[in-house]
């Protein structure tokens, strides 16, 4: 299953165009009987769009299933405190989403409206005996091999295990790659690596892809749409930190010089420029001293030699700033195919720190670059904008600002949602090159969280159109704890 997860940089993100705000959206306002810990996931409710709200109550967890079509809950029920993680799909190829639990025992389908489960596939994975913390949401039900069917995918010590639906059951294939081990004194963990997805060997089927050092490790899918257990090694070429350095940046504990420090990650692997190709976004944080610490995006544009991908040694595109940049939203801003980066920053100077304790705030800058016809970023950015994050030295809480670029209304272009006090979003209409956002901004007043990250986009009621959903967490009171807004976008392009 294709899913629409939700897109916000570190200081959140969302977006809009003209009218009258009001008679744009349809407001549904859920109050469940128990939290909700994580953005809610999407699930087929009889046919029409629904969404699955986890969280807890009385020290233990429940799930919700809200109807977008009827407005309300249709159905709740208490989550086994073994399971490690859920996720919506459609493994056995119906045509119609339902949630899974993953616990130690393997994965698990469950009847949302009969609140019964049963065993679908016996799976020993990465996660065993039972956790604290409650279940999380993961994607381990995908559609791997392109088929229409959704396949589970999860991690083991020794590899990944890929199961396909066949008729007699799963269909399983052991990817050999070992977890990430981190040993720090007397304690040992294990760190699955990040499984990708896309059209390595140009064969029209997508390939499994995890970065392994500086070298990918492809699992080629053959015609049959099987996997072989053994991957194939391929130089990335984009000058990227070992393990071994990134493990001493990890583990920093003061025996470090950081007069002169450099370290380049992979962020992202997606297709940015529409060729099909799978490209490289990486994160290059340079260390000039404690308070001189800046970091830039590079983009390598992914070329097919042979059956293998390669990528150039030199950027095709770069994003700097003079700070510290948050985690980049990669979204089309303009409507024309290719992925643009927005990226928040801040700079972390001496004088700057001094003045945020005073102040209580601090100024992070919001910078828009569009990706040109030849893959690359212009030096300067696209467009600007600057909000606050707050912070309570005496309490401890901290308001990070709702900033949201999605596309609202259907017609391309994406508008820009930033949040200007606790209960007022200001919108600013997407109108494409070369402004990208108009200054014909509207105003949207409902009650805001505190942590922005808990307002995203997303198209819920699945008429190509993104709306807003809005969770509250403890800081934003207990009347609020329980609460979920949906507001359904009913724009005109």
């Amino acid at each position: 299953m294709t899913k629409q997860r939700a897109g916000f940089v570190a200081i959140a993100l969302l977006a809009l165009p003209g009218g009258s705000v009001a008679s744009e959206f349809r407001e549904l306002v859920i109050r469940l009987d128990h939290t909700v810990e994580e953005a809610p996931v999407a699930i087929s409710v009889d046919g029409q769009s629904g969404l699955v709200a986890v969280g807890r109550r009385d020290e233990l967890w429940h799930y919700s299933v809200i109807s977008v079509a009827q407005g309300g809950v249709v159905a709740t029920g208490e989550i086994p405190a073994e399971v490690f993680f859920y996720d919506t799909g459609d493994l056995m190829g119906r045509g119609t989403d339902t949630l899974y639990f993953l616990d130690q025992r393997g994965v698990a389908e469950l009847d949302i409206m009969r609140g019964t489960s049963r065993n679908i596939a016996e799976i020993h994975s990465l996660y065993n005996g039972t956790t604290a913390q409650g279940p999380k949401v993961s994607e381990f039900v995908r559609d791997v091999d392109g088929d229409g069917v959704d396949d589970i995918l999860l991690p083991q010590f020794g590899g990944w295990l890929l199961a396909r639906r066949v008729d007699s059951g799963f269909e399983r294939f052991r990817l050999d790659i070992p977890a990430r081990v981190k040993v720090y004194e007397d304690r040992v963990s294990y760190q699955p690596r990040r499984p990708h997805s896309g059209d390595v060997d140009g064969d029209g089927l997508d390939d499994l892809v995890f970065l392994l050092d500086t070298e990918f490790l492809s699992f080629i899918q053959r015609p049959d749409r099987s996997f072989p257990d053994k991957g194939r090694r391929d130089n990335v070429g984009a000058p990227l930190a070992s393990e071994s350095q990134r493990a001493q940046w990890e583990r920093d504990d003061g025996q470090i010089d950081q007069s002169d420090l450099e370290i380049e990650e992979v962020e992202l692997v997606r297709d940015f420029n529409a060729d099909q190709v799978p490209d490289l976004l990486t994160e290059k944080s340079i260390s000039k001293g404690v308070f001189d610490r800046r970091s830039e995006y590079h983009l390598y544009l992914g070329q097919r030699a042979a059956d293998s991908l390669i990528y150039p040694g030199i950027p095709d595109g770069s994003i700097a700033s003079g700070g510290i940049q948050f985690d980049p939203l990669v979204v089309d801003v303009d409507g024309d195919g290719l992925m643009d980066i927005a990226t928040p920053s801040t700079r972390l100077g001496l004088a700057r720190i001094v003045s945020a304790l005073f102040s209580g705030r601090i100024g992070v800058d919001l910078d828009v670059y569009r990706m040109r016809e030849d893959g690359g970023y212009a030096e300067d950015s696209d467009y600007r904008t600057r909000f606050k994050v707050e912070f309570d030295l005496e309490t401890g809480l901290m308001r990070y600002p709702a900033v949201i670029i999605a596309d609202m209304d259907g017609d391309g272009p994406a508008e820009l949602l930033v949040q200007e006090d606790a209960d007022e979003l200001t919108i600013y209409p997407g109108v494409g090159v070369p402004e990208l956002f108009g200054k014909r901004e509207k105003t949207l007043s409902l009650p805001l969280p505190r942590n922005g990250q808990m307002v995203e986009a997303r198209d819920v009621d699945d008429d190509g159109r993104n709306d807003l959903l809005v969770r509250y967490g403890p800081a934003d009171g207990a009347e609020r704890v329980g609460e979920l807004r949906i507001l359904i976008s009913e724009s005109a392009p």
